[in-house]
């Protein structure tokens, strides 16, 4: 049996977080022994992880270090950590010198990663589940055989300087990533590792899907117009805005439409938008829910107004619900839509092309009733998890996608 940890950010309810969940699910158990280390261990996600995981307990160093920097700093002090102050100032310097960016977090890495050495004992295999800071923790604090890091994401959206990138994920032995759009990206992007890109898709199981999305409908109002749902982090990159300019649009035209926005609200901008625009009755913020299914599949329309993305668990799910999906026309929308058979991509990403395809589904009644028994067909893809035991096992000739 080998022993494999997974390194991952966060126990959220993001796309990431729940593609994870499901990879564990499928995982061999019979051939692995998984250990997982999440430097955010609470979240939405942290009591669906299966019983046969091991969270590992933080570094006493890490718990210090999340602290506010004036409680870390004096903490360190106490215990006479010089070098834990030094590293705690120079790592909020660095962030806020580089504004907070991805590429902050790349540059300030190197003062981050002291409260992991001498940390983590020897696996046969070392996976990060996301790009950034946990590839960098994989590729050079932790000891073992093979060595994965993740990218979710379209690589060019997030912005990173590529000259530290291939040094802080040079001992990496594999790059996966959900997509063969994100791949193509990725080799582009990374030439010199072009042949450590792989594609493992997120797993989606549409019979956990339908058990969860049937427990009851969440609907009880006696509103017969239209009903959207939106999935996701309620942050700028998903285009909540765009959301509310879009359902905006969408009742100046004569629509009775409510929209549901599922997620944690990390930017303001679309609540304000909602006041400017009194929409209140029509945007619907419903937060973080364990159980979102039930809201996508008792809507009529699921939209995706994203900015970018990798490749969207929340489309898939939506699909995998039956459920007709219009989306922006971020990078990679053509490798999860098929126009006008299982669903709608918008000309652009804006208001006025999301709420035009929108419209289209609520007027031509064949086309969406066509799109709905072309997703009954819709296949669940739980054998991706086969790749990802081939790179474990390094036995992934067929996987490559050079």
């Amino acid at each position: 049996m080998k022993n494999v940890l997974f390194i991952i950010p966060t126990l959220g309810n993001g796309g990431a977080e729940k593609s994870f969940v499901s990879m564990l699910g499928n995982l061999n158990t019979d051939k692995y022994k998984v250990d997982i280390f999440a430097i955010r261990p609470t979240g939405l996600i942290a009591d669906m992880l299966p019983d046969y995981v091991n969270l590992i307990q933080l570094p006493e160093r890490l718990v210090d270090f999340k602290l506010s920097i004036k409680q870390s700093v004096l903490k360190s002090l106490k215990k006479g950590d010089v070098r834990g102050v030094f590293n705690r100032i120079m790592y909020t310097y660095t962030l806020w010198k580089h504004h907070k960016t991805n590429e902050a977090e790349q540059r300030a890495f190197k003062y981050y990663k002291k409260v992991f050495e001498g940390y983590f004992e020897h696996y046969d295999v070392a996976v990060s589940y996301l790009e950034k800071t946990t590839n960098y923790i994989v590729s050079g604090l932790v000891d073992a055989d093979v060595k994965i890091g993740y990218y979710h994401s379209d690589y060019n959206k997030l912005n990173l300087n590529s000259g530290l990138e291939k040094k802080l994920t040079e001992n990496l032995d594999y790059l996966v990533t959900v997509s063969e759009n994100c791949a193509d990206i990725l080799k582009e992007s990374l030439p010199e590792y072009a042949g450590k890109v792989r594609v493992v898709e997120n797993i989606i199981s549409r019979k956990t899907l339908l058990e969860q999305a049937k427990e009851e409908n969440p609907f009880i109002d006696s509103f017969n117009g239209i009903r959207i749902v939106t999935a996701g982090r309620v942050s700028h990159e998903k285009g909540p805005d765009i959301a509310v300019e879009t359902c905006r649009i969408l009742k100046e035209k004569g629509y009775s439409v409510k929209w549901h926005l599922i997620g944690k609200v990390d930017d303001q901008t679309a609540l304000s938008l909602t006041e400017k625009y009194g929409l209140p009755e029509n945007i619907i913020f419903e937060g973080l829910l364990t159980n979102p299914y039930k809201f996508m599949y008792n809507c009529d329309i699921y939209v995706q107004p994203s900015r970018f993305e990798g490749k969207s668990i929340a489309i898939e799910e939506a699909k995998a619900l039956g459920i007709p999906v219009v989306t922006s026309a971020f990078t990679t929308a053509f490798s999860q839509i098929d126009q006008n058979k299982t669903g709608l991509v918008a000309d652009a990403i804006s208001p006025e092309a999301i709420a035009e395809k929108i419209e289209m589904l609520i007027k031509d009644k064949v086309l969406y009733e066509e799109i709905k028994r072309n997703l009954e067909t819709y296949q669940s893809n739980e054998d991706e998890v086969l790749k990802l035991e081939k790179l474990f096992d390094k036995e992934d000739d067929l996987n490559e996608t050079n």
